[in-house]
C-alpha cells in the first residue's frame, strides 16, 4: 500500500535583502548580514539604526522624489553626506528566482548593478522596477500612520500589478463606451 505524500504548502518567494557593507565614510568596516525573514536594528539613540536604513535605501535608490517630499529627501541627504562621504556602499541582494546581485554606490553617484561573479550588469534598479521595496524612517511610518491617503497608496502598493490591470481595462470599457456613444 502506498502513502499518499505529503502536500507541502506554496509559499511565494520573494526579493531579499542579504548583506550591507560599507567601505569608508564613517562607519568603515560596517558589514551586516540579514536573516531569513525579519530582521530588527536596535539600538540607543545615536547609534547608526536610521543610517543603516537610509544606507539601504540610498544603495537600492529608493530615496523619496524632491517633488513628494522635500524635506525628507533633504533630511537623508544630509543624513548621507555626514555619514558616507568618501565611502561605498554595497547591498547583496537575492531575487525570487534565486539569482544573486550586489548594488554599489558612492555619495552623488550611480548605482551599479554586479552579479554574483562580480561583472557588471546593466540592470537599472528604480528606472526598471528591478527591485520592488518599500523602506521607510520612523518619521515616514508616523506620518504614513496619521494619512488616511497615505495608508490607502501603501496598501495599492502590494497589488500595484493587479491595479494596473485593471485600470487597463477601465480605461479599455470607456474607449469602447465613448466608440458607442457616437
Amino acid at each position: 500500500m502506498t502513502r499518499p505524500k505529503a502536500v507541502q504548502p506554496t509559499t511565494a518567494r520573494s526579493h531579499r535583502l542579504l548583506a550591507l557593507t560599507l567601505r569608508g565614510g564613517l562607519m568603515d568596516g560596517l558589514k551586516l548580514e540579514l536573516a531569513p525573514g525579519l530582521n530588527c536594528i536596535i539600538g540607543a539613540r545615536g547609534t547608526g539604526k536610521t543610517t543603516v536604513i537610509e544606507f539601504i535605501r540610498y544603495a537600492l535608490d529608493l530615496m523619496p522624489s524632491k517633488e513628494a517630499d522635500p524635506a525628507g529627501r533633504k533630511r537623508i541627504e544630509s543624513l548621507l553626506e555626514r555619514n558616507l562621504a568618501g565611502g561605498l556602499l554595497e547591498v547583496r541582494f537575492e531575487t525570487r528566482d534565486g539569482l544573486t546581485y550586489s548594488a554599489s554606490r558612492v555619495l552623488n553617484g550611480y548605482v551599479v548593478v554586479f552579479d554574483h561573479s562580480r561583472k557588471r550588469t546593466p540592470i537599472q534598479l528604480r528606472a526598471g522596477g528591478f527591485l520592488r521595496a518599500n523602506i521607510y524612517s520612523q518619521n515616514e511610518v508616523e506620518w504614513i500612520a496619521d494619512q488616511t491617503l497615505s495608508q490607502s497608496d501603501l496598501i495599492d502598493t502590494f497589488e500595484s500589478q493587479r491595479i494596473a490591470e485593471v485600470q487597463s481595462q477601465i480605461r479599455q470599457a470607456e474607449a469602447r463606451l465613448a466608440e458607442n456613444s457616437h
